[in-house]
């Protein structure tokens, strides 16, 4: 569920609507949430909630681990969080202690094999090694052996890695900002997706759950 929520083109998408409304502190985890809370809100999958005794609470948490921590929240959301025992189920997903969560082992495998880069950090391995331990203020965080040091090198290699050769190549780079001129172009000439702007899509659960890299092709 964490990025249920991305628009088209990813991360571009974000990066458009940041141009477009500068102001606006809106980060794909937000959709996620609210796109969450209206899937499980169906009535059939509500009932299967139900099957499990799941109830709004349970949205809620959901929906904070999707967030990781209070500072990626919504404005105006109502954090709840959860005691010192058991902080560390929000260090899972989305780790803002230290960045090394199940999101970075998922998206890193997926990318450096279409890229064909060596991946040479063990996931698996860190998953099986991982224990809740309390810091130094009593609040218990994912933690690994000494010994498995060298893996956690590798994984930030990794991601060094592909930061370098992919994400921020000077080609990615140049596609990227090609990419936002045919949205930012595309609004400017009044561009409408269901009665919205680009930028505005969000807004609307409906239009935004159906806004995919198809939208190109209309424009």
């Amino acid at each position: 569920c964490h990025d249920l929520g991305h628009g088209p083109l990813s991360h571009t998408f974000e990066k458009f609507v940041r141009m477009r409304r500068p102001h606006l502190k809106w980060r794909h985890e937000h959709a996620s949430a609210a796109l969450f809370a209206k899937v499980v809100r169906d009535q059939k999958v509500a009932a299967v909630f139900g099957r499990y005794e799941l109830t709004e609470d349970d949205v809620h948490f959901v929906q904070e681990l999707i967030f990781g921590d209070k500072s990626d929240a919504p404005q105006n959301w109502q954090w709840r969080g959860l005691p010192a025992a058991k902080h560390f189920l929000f260090e899972i997903v989305s780790n803002h202690r230290n960045g090394i969560d199940v999101d970075k082992f998922d998206y890193f495998r997926r990318d450096a094999f279409h890229l064909n880069i060596p991946v040479s950090f063990d996931s698996d391995r860190l998953i099986m090694c991982a224990r809740a331990i309390p810091d130094d203020r009593g609040i218990y965080t994912v933690a690994y052996p000494e010994k498995e040091v060298w893996n956690v090198y590798e994984l930030f290699r990794t991601r060094f890695n592909l930061h370098k050769r992919a994400y921020q190549h000077r080609v990615s780079n140049a596609i990227e900002r090609m990419l936002c001129d045919v949205l930012l172009l595309a609004e400017e000439s009044g561009f409408t997706y269901r009665g919205r702007k680009l930028s505005e899509a969000m807004d609307s659960l409906d239009a935004y759950a159906t806004l995919t890299d198809s939208v190109f092709d209309v424009i």
